[in-house]
């Protein structure tokens, strides 16, 4: 049979614990702050007649929503030093789609290393100018986290928007 050491035991799992806490206390943390943010963006909504009910965050600096009617998309970036909100009326949009720049590290394989990723909002006969939202620039942060991903969702989030805008009514 087994013989078990129940000081061993009980050391094997105060250690785990200990292991455990730290990722538990930034998960914890992660997540208010995220809510933090997402509060933060439907406020400055709620303060220009509009109410946010789809918002995603990231990197505890940016926060992107549309509105439950799909005409007004809201964007914010938050930093220590300020706040930037745009807000996009979404009735002339008539066509989104995803930049990307990189940069071309030389060397042996001429690598290209993604510099920058922004969703590029067009309107209809050109009469407001393309509005530019960062999701990713290199030179604030080091690589992409889940930025990419992010930006196609609401590339695609966008299409449907116009598609069901442009559509006809039946």
């Amino acid at each position: 049979m087994f013989n078990i050491d129940m000081t061993a035991v009980l050391i094997s799992l105060v250690l785990i614990i200990a292991f455990c806490i730290p990722f538990y206390l930034y998960s914890r943390k992660s997540k208010a702050q995220k809510q933090e943010l997402i509060t933060l963006l439907k406020n400055k909504a709620n303060q220009l007649g509009i109410s946010v009910q789809n918002a995603d965050t990231w990197r505890n600096r940016y926060a992107i929503g549309v509105n439950d009617q799909g005409n007004k998309l809201l964007y914010l970036e938050n930093t220590e030093e300020n706040e930037k909100l745009k807000v996009v009326d979404l009735s002339d949009l008539q066509n989104v789609d995803v930049q990307k720049n990189y940069l071309i590290a030389t060397g042996k394989g001429n690598d290209k290393i993604m510099d920058m990723v922004q969703l590029s909002c067009y309107f209809k006969g050109n009469s407001n100018p393309p509005v530019h939202l960062e999701f990713y620039n290199g030179s604030k942060f080091p690589s992409l986290q889940n930025e990419f991903e992010l930006v196609r969702k609401w590339e695609d989030e966008l299409s449907r928007i116009i598609e069901i805008k442009t559509s006809p009514k039946v």
